[in-house]
């Protein structure tokens, strides 16, 4: 259950940081 918690919490903040640096870039 962790496991899929942390993926999807990783997932996540890794979208929206790379969102982030495309948008300012």
């Amino acid at each position: 259950m962790q496991s899929k918690y942390h993926m999807s919490q990783v997932v996540r903040y890794n979208y929206e940081w790379f969102h982030s640096g495309d948008e300012h870039y």
